[in-house]
C-alpha cells in the first residue's frame, strides 16, 4: 500500500467541494420538488430546471468520495461517530415536526410522531439511513481495502463500474444497483484515491472543466430524449442524473480530483461552515419541512413560467442553504458540544464493549 506520510487533515480546499456539494443538492432539490411541470415543452426555464436540478445525486457522490478518501487509513473506528450522527438526526427528525405542529403547518400523526424517534430505522431521510450503514461498516471496510494490491482493487473497481454504472447508464439494466450501492462504489473510489493516487498532481482546471463539461453534455442529451422520446423521458433522465449514473459518477471524480489538488491553506471560517453541511441536509430535505418550504414558504411552481426563474432560484437556493448553516452552527455550539467530548473519552470503553458482545454472539 502506497499512502502519504503527511496528514491529511481539514483540508479547506477539499472542505470548500463540500460545501459546493450541499450547495447543488439544495438547488436539485428546489428543481425536483418545486412542482415544475413543464412536460414536453422545451423553453429556458425548462432548460434551465434541467440543468439546475441536475447536481444533487453529484453532490452525494462528492460527500461519499471525500468520506471513504479521509476514513480509509483510520485504523482506530470511534463509536462516537455513529452516535452522534444518529443523535443529529433524531433532533431534527422530532425537532422539525414539533415546530411544524406547533405553528400548525401540519397536522399531528401519532404515527408519524413516534417514527421521527427511530430516524435511521424510519428511513426519515433516505441518505442518514445508507451513510448510517456505511459508517456501521467503515471499520471493515477500510482494513479491507488497506489489505489489498493496487492491482487487485482496480480490478473490483472495474468489476463494480460495469455492473453497477455501465449496466446502468447504456443499457437501464439497475437490477444490479441502488442508492446504499452507489454509495458504497462512490466510497470505495475515494478510499482507491487516497491509498493509492495521492501523490497525483492532476491539474485542478483541467479536472473541474472536464466535469462541467460532462454534467453539460448529459444536461445535453436529456433535453434532446425529450424530443425523440417522450414516454420514456424519466428512465433516460434517471439514467443521466441518476446516483449509478456514468456521468455523474465520472463527473464526481473529476470534480473531487480537481479541488484536491487546489493549494489553499487552512480558512477555519470555511472548515465551520463545511461542518454544518449535514445539518443543511437534514433541515431543508426533512420529508414534513420539504412541503412547507417550497410550495407554502416559497411557492417555488408559482415562478415556472415567470421571467425571473433563474435569479429566483439562484436566491432561494442560497437563502435556504444560509438559513440551515447558521441553524446547524447553533445545534453544533449550544447543544451538541455539550455531550460530543463526553461521548468521544468513552469511545474506547463502547469499542471493548462492543468487541465483547460480538464475541459472545461468535461463540454460538
Amino acid at each position: 500500500m502506497k499512502t502519504n506520510t503527511v496528514s491529511v487533515g481539514r483540508r479547506s480546499n477539499i472542505e470548500l467541494l463540500r460545501i459546493v456539494a450541499m450547495v447543488m443538492i439544495v438547488a436539485s432539490h428546489f428543481a425536483i420538488h418545486g412542482g415544475f411541470k413543464y412536460e414536453d415543452e422545451i423553453s429556458l426555464n425548462s432548460v434551465w430546471i434541467t440543468f439546475f436540478g441536475s447536481g444533487g445525486k453529484l453532490g452525494v457522490d462528492i460527500f461519499l468520495l471525500i468520506s471513504g478518501y479521509f476514513s480509509v487509513t483510520s485504523k482506530r473506528f470511534r463509536y462516537s461517530r455513529v452516535i452522534r450522527l444518529w443523535l443529529q438526526g433524531f433532533f431534527y427528525a422530532v425537532g422539525i415536526y414539533l415546530v411544524l405542529i406547533l405553528t400548525k403547518a401540519i397536522k399531528f400523526k401519532t404515527v408519524d410522531f413516534l417514527l421521527n424517534f427511530i430516524p435511521v430505522s424510519a428511513q426519515i431521510w433516505w441518505f442518514l439511513t445508507c451513510f448510517f450503514i456505511i459508517t456501521l461498516l467503515s471499520p471493515l471496510l477500510n482494513r479491507m481495502y488497506r489489505s489489498l494490491s493496487q492491482s487487485t482493487f482496480k480490478k473490483a473497481l472495474a468489476v463494480m463500474t460495469v455492473f453497477w454504472i455501465l449496466m446502468y447508464t447504456v443499457l437501464n439494466l439497475n437490477g444490479f444497483a441502488n442508492e446504499l450501492v452507489s454509495m458504497f462504489y462512490m466510497y470505495s473510489i475515494g478510499a482507491y484515491i487516497r491509498l493509492w493516487r495521492d501523490e497525483k498532481k492532476n491539474r485542478p482546471v483541467v479536472c473541474i472543466l472536464s466535469a462541467i463539461v460532462i454534467m453539460l453534455l448529459s444536461c445535453g442529451l436529456t433535453i434532446g430524449m425529450k424530443q425523440i422520446v417522450t414516454e420514456d423521458y424519466k428512465r433516460f433522465v434517471a439514467n443521466y442524473f441518476g446516483s449509478t449514473s456514468l456521468f455523474v459518477a465520472a463527473a464526481a471524480v473529476l470534480l473531487f480530483i480537481g479541488f484536491k489538488n487546489i493549494r489553499m491553506g487552512e480558512i477555519k471560517w470555511l472548515n465551520a461552515i463545511a461542518a454544518a453541511t449535514f445539518g443543511v441536509y437534514l433541515i431543508h430535505e426533512d420529508p414534513y419541512m420539504r412541503g412547507v418550504l417550497w410550495s407554502r414558504i416559497f411557492k417555488t411552481s408559482s415562478h415556472a413560467h415567470s421571467s425571473d426563474l433563474i435569479f429566483f432560484s439562484l436566491w432561494v437556493t442560497a437563502a435556504v442553504f444560509a438559513a440551515c448553516i447558521v441553524i446547524e452552527l447553533l445545534r453544533i455550539h449550544l447543544i451538541e458540544r455539550w455531550y460530543l467530548k463526553p461521548l468521544r473519552k468513552q469511545d474506547d470503553k463502547i469499542s471493548a464493549f462492543v468487541e465483547r458482545v460480538c464475541q459472545k454472539i461468535l461463540r454460538y
